[in-house]
């Protein structure tokens, strides 16, 4: 439902699901699928400028490992608190390892995104990042959440 949206919006859309049936799915959709997990994505280093994790497990360090400097995380959980795999966006930057920043808005119920958060690590940005946070601008003038650095937690 998503990678049209996506695909419009970036220039390469690479479509990463455990299920191959999901990955089927996205046939004709994303040119690019692969079946892989995302505790161990098969992109090199600070490569994405977004990653879309929707109705998903966190792996914040990989998140982390993958996502070039300035790059973003869309959180989006459809079902939102009524989910089993919600989680606030000042949950979701705790988690994270270094500082990042939250924004997040919850709208309508089902498929009309109930719940998402936009998540971008601080720090210079990028080329790619800087296409990524242009892309999404408008995302970001929502409800802001909170600026954290977990890396200096104990």
């Amino acid at each position: 439902m998503f990678t049209p949206i996506l695909t419009a919006l970036f220039p390469q859309v690479i479509s990463v699901d455990l299920s191959m049936r999901m990955l089927q799915q996205a046939n004709g959709r994303s040119s690019w699928r692969v079946r892989a997990g995302a505790s161990r994505l098969p992109l090199t280093d600070a490569s994405g400028a977004v990653i879309a994790a929707i109705d998903m497990l966190l792996f914040p360090a990989e998140t982390a490992r993958v996502l070039a400097p300035g790059g973003v995380l869309l959180w989006i959980n459809q079902f939102g608190c009524y989910g089993p795999l919600h989680l606030p966006a000042a949950t979701v930057v705790e988690a994270l390892p270094g500082t990042w920043q939250a924004t997040e808005a919850e709208a309508g119920w089902g498929y009309s995104l109930p719940h998402w958060s936009g998540v971008q690590r601080s720090g210079p940005r990028t080329q790619a990042a800087r296409h990524g946070r242009s892309r999404f601008s408008g995302f970001w003038r929502r409800r802001p959440s909170e600026s954290h650095d977990s890396s200096s937690t104990s």
